[in-house]
């Protein structure tokens, strides 16, 4: 096959939405819930409690770039809207490269990001009398992995990724940069399967 054929594949698009109910948005206790000052939390919102529309798209291409391995070049995108509860909905999308090669060999690279990801709003005690202020963050992570055959022994994977947590102005002494580091094998011996992880935080 010739090296133009091996990139004119079908792009594939899925598309779908999804219909939800969160009856806890803010993550109240029993007691908060009944509490007044409770309010003080929710912003412009009315109830601690929403109906959710999620309409999401992801789009697959997968050329043959190295002969008959196979690629992957995966986009996915949702949008989360809270229709009682505006401050809450967010955005996520996310970008994967795959390369298989070989029987559970693959080679996986990604990135993925979500902005506005709200908590509650939070009074500013950097700031005396300062009004209660909407306490969210955006988030983001590169990883790559590598699982490779152990043939009658099973299959591991290696997987390294970084990630951060930027907040709002007023509360970026949360930011967070974190690197980790995991090491999993997994074993199948019929009817039953078996999966140890080792996870590290940096």
């Amino acid at each position: 096959v010739s090296v133009k054929n091996r990139f004119i594949v079908p792009i594939y698009l899925k598309y779908g939405v999804s219909i939800g109910y969160d009856d806890n948005v803010f993550r109240f206790s029993d007691s908060e819930k009944n509490n007044e000052s409770s309010y003080n939390y929710m912003g412009g919102s009315e109830t601690y409690d929403s109906s959710i529309i999620k309409p999401e798209l992801r789009v697959l291409y997968s050329p043959y770039i190295l002969k008959d391995n196979l690629t992957n070049f995966i986009f996915y995108f949702n949008s989360s809207n809270y229709n009682e509860v505006k401050d809450k909905s967010n955005q996520h999308y996310s970008f994967r490269f795959d390369y298989k090669a070989g029987p559970y060999n693959w080679l996986k690279i990604g990135y993925k990001a979500t902005k506005n990801n709200f908590l509650r709003y939070y009074s500013d005690k950097d700031i005396p009398g300062y009004d209660y202020s909407n306490c969210s963050y955006d988030s983001e992570g590169v990883y790559i992995s590598y699982s490779f055959n152990l043939r009658e022994y099973g299959w591991s994977r290696i997987k390294f990724s970084k990630s951060n947590q930027f907040f709002n102005p007023d509360f970026t002494e949360f930011d967070l940069d974190i690197l980790s580091a995991s090491i999993s094998h997994n074993y199948n011996f019929r009817p039953y399967g078996l999966n140890l992880t080792l996870f590290k935080d940096v």
